[in-house]
């Protein structure tokens, strides 16, 4: 069951998101202020990070950044601030998405599994695969 830490000082999105994640069977851990988001990521280790930019005390970018040194953990920014140059900047800072708000539950998740999909392939080791061109197949071996 993927751990996955969602960071959210609006009670109704972080509940939201907990109860429809939690149905499809992650395990969430909830933080609604940078400083706790900060203290969560020092104490344990997450498959998914869900972090809004818009915060109380620290904001989702420096957030990032300082949980860029300690994790490669995937981050998500799920966020209000939908002009381009919030996107870049949250890109650059170290997220590996982004979504606006508003947003759909099943896209979120959608996007969740596909970060975990990814961070899945590249733990594997690499096999190889080799393509017989006279019968147009891939053989992997």
């Amino acid at each position: 069951m993927p751990d996955i830490l969602l960071v959210d000082d609006n009670d109704e999105i972080l509940t939201a998101n907990r109860e429809y994640l939690d149905a499809l069977g992650f395990s969430i851990t909830c933080a609604d202020t940078g400083i706790k988001a900060i203290s969560c990521l020092n104490e344990n280790q997450y498959d998914c990070i869900v972090l809004d930019i818009l915060l109380p005390d620290l904001d989702g970018f420096t957030i990032c950044e300082a949980a860029r040194t300690i994790t490669d953990t995937p981050i998500l920014f799920l966020s209000c601030l939908d002009e381009t140059d919030n996107k870049v900047k949250g890109l650059m800072s170290g997220a590996d998405d982004y979504m606006a708000k508003p947003y759909s539950l099943k896209e979120l998740a959608a996007r969740i599994h596909t970060l975990l999909r990814r961070t899945e392939r590249s733990e594997k080791p690499r096999e190889e695969f080799y393509i017989d061109r006279e019968n147009k197949i891939v053989h992997q071996g």
